[in-house]
């Protein structure tokens, strides 16, 4: 699709944040069948999520505390840490709010690279 900016943005805002086919679904279904693989994924979020809070605080960051899969954060110049992230290979979700991003938790490895980034980050804000 091809528009301006402002309509670009404001469409992202109220778009479905996934679209998702016959597959995704069967998968999902047969996921939550599967008591164990849910209590895994449920633990290793948890995990994940704690890190992730931990460093937030320890470099001033802002987010909102949250059971989900994903955090909703902000630091100063948002988008430029975006970018940085972006740069490395992981995209994360602008444009809900002002200086805020959503990051949706990644696998152990990655978030451990994404926190190494949002560090060095912080530390030339």
């Amino acid at each position: 699709m091809m528009s301006s900016v402002e309509l670009a943005n404001y469409i992202q805002t109220i778009r479905l944040p996934y679209n998702l086919n016959t597959l995704s679904q069967v998968a999902a279904e047969a996921a939550f069948g599967d008591r164990e693989f849910l209590r895994n994924t449920v633990e290793k979020n948890a995990a994940e999520r704690a890190l992730w809070e931990q460093m937030l605080d320890e470099v001033g960051g802002t987010y909102y505390k949250s059971g989900a899969n994903f955090i909703f954060m902000s630091v100063p110049n948002a988008d430029g840490l975006a970018d940085a992230w972006l740069a490395k290979g992981y995209q994360v979700r602008r444009g809900q709010r002002d200086n805020w991003l959503r990051v949706t938790l990644p696998p152990a490895s990655d978030g451990a690279i994404m926190r190494a980034i949002l560090k060095e980050y912080m530390a030339r804000q």
